[in-house]
């Protein structure tokens, strides 16, 4: 798994706002994306560069 271990995720919203994250502390590897729309378009914004930002990282490990 890209996080090596506990993989610690927390996500929300105050209607305006929307903010990610993800971090692994076993990589010493965190992100974190925010966006100003509120809601499911938030939601959606930001999981992706999550997602995105995690793959890319995770490629790029020596093993």
């Amino acid at each position: 798994s890209w996080a090596d271990g506990v993989a610690l995720f927390h996500e929300g919203s105050n209607q305006l706002w929307y903010a990610n994250v993800a971090l692994a502390p076993a990589r010493d590897f965190g992100v974190l994306a925010v966006t100003n729309a509120g809601q499911d378009r938030g939601y959606q914004a930001t999981d992706a560069v999550v997602s995105a930002l995690i793959e890319r990282f995770d490629a790029a490990q020596v093993p």
